[in-house]
């Protein structure tokens, strides 16, 4: 339970960096992601899902 607590609160401070760092160019970005196809946002979101659990399984090696 300590270790999932853990990596939640590093992804909520990964996902705040932005909105600290320059929230305007970051609401621009946001709105772009609006304008994208869903087939690409699926896309792009596989590609995250992938990344993260190939990231997960390195670490835990």
């Amino acid at each position: 339970m300590k270790f999932l607590l853990c990596v939640l609160g590093v992804a909520m401070f990964i996902e705040g960096v932005p909105w600290f760092a320059n929230p305007d160019k970051y609401r621009e970005f946001l709105l772009q992601l609006t304008e994208m196809p869903p087939a690409n946002l699926r896309k792009m979101g596989l590609a995250l899902m992938a990344g993260g659990l190939l990231l997960a399984y390195l670490g835990r090696m």
